[in-house]
């Protein structure tokens, strides 16, 4: 017959290894570096037609209206969503720009 000593240990031993190797692996290898969020390109407002154009494309087909409707709303988050991907690129060129500038400067 089998002591309650003896079934716990296995688990000790198990748990023993497990925190070993756990401490080698944080002392060793080195953690995942969190990426820096992206800015936000696209305004709320640009956000919000999105939902709704999403809604509208479900419906468009109940009436002529509605159809219209999302046509409108859909050129309109074309647009908006074009220039916002215009103002991202002068803003990168602009800074581009700059720093190069900057580094021309120093030689």
């Amino acid at each position: 017959m089998t002591t309650i000593e003896e079934e716990d240990e296995p688990q000790n031993i198990w748990t023993a290894i497990a925190r070993s190797i756990t401490e080698a692996a944080e002392n060793t290898i080195r953690r995942k570096r969190k990426k820096p969020k992206k800015d936000q390109w696209i305004s709320d407002e640009t956000i919000f037609l999105i939902g709704k154009k999403r809604k509208l494309k479900a419906l468009q087909n109940n009436s002529a209206e509605l159809r219209k409707e999302f046509k409108m709303i859909k050129r309109q988050v074309q647009r908006e969503v074009n220039q916002s991907i215009n103002q991202r690129k002068i803003c990168r060129a602009t800074l581009y720009d700059t720093s190069r500038s900057a580094n021309s400067s120093q030689w």
